[in-house]
């Protein structure tokens, strides 16, 4: 350990700048010494102390996980003067010389003005993630690599009593943890890392967001520890927006975690969903089943767009029985979902009896998960009436009707954070208003829906019709249906109705009950805690 004091003389200072202003030639060149005086009375000093990574195998963001000191960097030594104030100081900028066991100890030399010492010091290092206050510079925008990590963000810090008149010798604690994320599709079958520009971590007290040209994984996200956290992941490519929802992560300071997370394909707007504030992303697109062996098997799938549906065609007109059909297909019309029913794919010949007991989840069904991921849900009735009813936004504007390409006829949801920046019509509108061209007001090109409503995240509701025994009416408009989890109002779970969304020319239903035998489309949502 090395400790050394030095004082300045301010006589000296001041004899050296005259000497050196009376040699000058002011008829050739004429110059003004400044020399930096502090103030009258003021104690300033140089010192020089020792410090270490704590253990000498902190964590870090180095390549070999183990943060070093580098020569050209400085340390901050955040201390109070004696007028009570907090002051910052940067080191003399390390060199080799200083630096010794393979750059785990460092020499480092400091100027302070006026130090109180009897009040502790902390130093932090490198200097550029100290603030001026002693506070810590934000790590909420990164650029997702390792060496800008461990280059301009990774920090360590030690706090400590003046060793007499002299700094503390000090163990630096490393802050951070370090994830390396790798990104999969839902069923981990496919790495998206490399497609991904935008990622976000949000752990309910923190958000790090993260922009970076599309190129191979890993992303390096530098975070704050947490303890039984729950975190909310989101990731960007050009076309498609993911989400991830993981409970009860604890990550301590100075860890480094590879991390793989497989991520589900959503929207990207946010939807409050009741008056607690939760919120939810919905699903790329209504679900489905697909069968070609007459439903001895079915393999589940969310629809690739939001407008998506399948219509009077095979297999929704072709239930024969209890999961089975009489033509292969695609079945997006289901009754609610009951362990009697398969998922709600039966032939019930409007008999609501054969859907007796609870609901049982489309969106955790392992039938259904093995195919779309973990993670989705089904909207309650109350969460539907509060998203078309209730939820604050933005613009004011919730939902809308509206006709897509010229082809599609459904509801635009409106995200809470819609800007506002498409002139819709009729929108929150509860009174008649049919969907036919003379009445739907919005009429939105394909171009129009990329330019202002993808990128901001809105949801269409297509009108899918509604699947009566083996027939499919209401369609291609008509009236919309959605199905809740809910049971309905004075249900006991004897197959009598369910709650559902509803939405016809005469009015909109957001909650309101219906026959359990009905086929309706589901659309699934993704949690955000």
């Amino acid at each position: 350990m090395k400790k050394t004091m030095k004082y300045f003389s301010m006589a000296a200072l001041a004899l050296v700048g005259a000497v050196m202003t009376s040699c000058s030639n002011s008829s050739d060149f004429e110059e003004t010494l400044t020399q930096p005086q502090p103030a009258s009375g003021d104690k300033v000093e140089t010192l020089t102390a020792s410090v270490s990574m704590a253990g000498g195998e902190t964590r870090a963001l180095t390549e070999g996980g183990v943060k070093t000191f580098a020569a050209g960097e400085k340390i901050a030594v955040v201390y109070k003067n004696t007028s009570g104030e907090t002051v910052k100081a940067e080191s003399i900028a390390l060199e080799a010389g200083d630096i010794t066991n393979e750059g785990k100890y460092a020499d480092f030399t400091v100027t302070l003005t006026n130090a109180d010492k009897t009040q502790n010091v902390t130093y932090i290092y490198p200097a550029a993630m100290a603030g001026e206050d002693g506070s810590v510079a934000s790590i909420s925008e990164q650029n997702g690599t390792l060496e800008s990590l461990a280059k301009d963000m990774d920090y360590c810090k030690f706090s400590g009593a003046w060793d007499g008149s002299d700094l503390p010798t000090g163990e630096m604690d490393n802050q951070l943890v370090i994830c390396a994320f790798t990104l999969k599709d839902c069923l981990g079958t496919s790495d998206i890392t490399s497609t991904i520009t935008n990622m976000t971590v949000s752990d309910g007290t923190n958000t790090y967001n993260v922009t970076r040209e599309a190129a191979a994984g890993p992303i390096y996200v530098a975070i704050y520890p947490t303890s039984s956290n729950n975190i909310n992941y989101t990731a960007t490519s050009s076309t498609k927006f993911y989400a991830k929802y993981v409970t009860s992560k604890t990550y301590a300071a100075g860890s480094w975690h590879n991390i793989g997370l497989k991520m589900a394909e959503v929207v990207s707007g946010k939807f409050t969903v009741n008056a607690s504030g939760d919120k939810v992303f919905f699903s790329k697109g209504n679900l489905r089943a697909t069968t070609s062996n007459n439903g001895t098997n079915w393999t589940w799938s969310i629809a690739t767009n939001q407008w998506d549906k399948v219509g009077a065609a095979a297999a929704n007109t072709s239930i024969t029985a209890n999961k089975t059909v009489s033509t292969n297909g695609t079945v997006d019309l289901f009754g609610w979902s009951t362990s009697n029913t398969y998922l709600g794919i039966n032939k019930t010949n409007n008999n609501n009896a054969e859907f007796v007991g609870d609901f049982v989840e489309w969106g955790s069904h392992a039938d259904v998960t093995k195919n779309i991921g973990t993670g989705w849900r089904t909207l309650t009735g109350n969460e539907w009436y509060y998203l078309f009813m209730t939820r604050t936004t933005t613009s004011g504007k919730r939902f809308c009707k509206a006709k897509l390409f010229d082809t599609y006829f459904g509801v635009i949801l409106l995200p809470d954070d819609w800007d506002d920046s498409y002139s819709l019509q009729h929108y929150n509108e509860t009174a008649a208003r049919n969907f036919d061209d003379t009445n739907i007001k919005n009429k939105i090109s394909l171009e129009d829906w990329n330019t202002y409503f993808v990128p901001q995240g809105a949801v269409f509701l297509t009108c899918a019709g509604q699947r009566n025994g083996g027939n499919v009416v209401n369609a291609p408009n008509g009236q919309l249906h959605y199905w809740s989890s809910s049971k309905g109002d004075a249900d006991t779970g004897d197959g009598a109705n369910a709650n559902h969304m509803r939405i016809d020319g005469s009015v909109v239903y957001p909650n309101t009950g219906a026959g359990r035998c009905n086929g309706f489309a589901v659309r699934l949502v993704y949690p955000i805690k």
